[in-house]
């Protein structure tokens, strides 16, 4: 079922970057991108990958913008957390950062493989994921607000850091996903 009122952007969380408010006032839900799914895992969504590229390409260059916020040196282990159809995980590739895609999304993970075949990317839930060597940088980009148990998030996020790495992430405020 489809959960009431679901919209693209609620009131006041249009992005600054959406172009003459192209997409403001849209009242076709967002449903068949997403639906709303039984507590699997931290991520109370389940992505439809397809439809995600087709229609939702802009939200990961939303995301670019947040790459001028990391301090690492090229060469770093980057981890992108919810890396999705990893279209920013070859960007952040593209700029010198040995790069890592970590997604609770099979058929997103899927999707990701096939269009960067030369990066790595693994299933893994944002709040138990466990990295072999820990990272430099944790990069995420309008995944956060997903995650119904924040608590665990963080903690995972410090016990995958290097001493000293660096969280670099952009999510939604309350009400933007309803």
């Amino acid at each position: 079922p489809q959960p009431a009122g679901l919209r693209l952007h609620e009131p006041g969380c249009r992005p600054k970057h959406d172009p003459a408010g192209s997409r403001a006032g849209r009242e076709k839900p967002l449903l068949p991108l997403f639906s709303r799914r039984i507590k699997e895992s931290s991520m109370n969504i389940t992505w439809n990958a397809k439809e995600y590229k087709d229609h939702f390409s802009f939200v990961p260059s939303y995301g670019e913008d947040l790459f001028s916020l990391i301090d690492a040196p090229a060469g770093s282990r980057v981890v992108d957390l919810g890396c999705g159809n990893g279209a920013l995980t070859q960007k952040l590739s593209e700029r010198g950062f040995s790069v890592l895609g970590l997604d609770a999304s099979g058929e997103m993970l899927a999707l990701a493989k096939e269009l960067h075949p030369g990066l790595e990317f693994r299933l893994a839930d944002a709040t138990s994921f466990h990295l072999e060597e820990k990272a430099d940088v944790i990069f995420s980009n309008a995944v956060f607000h997903w995650i119904d148990d924040q608590r665990a998030l963080l903690r995972c996020i410090a016990d995958n850091l290097k001493p000293g790495g660096q969280l670099v992430c952009e999510f939604g405020g309350v009400g933007c996903a309803k």
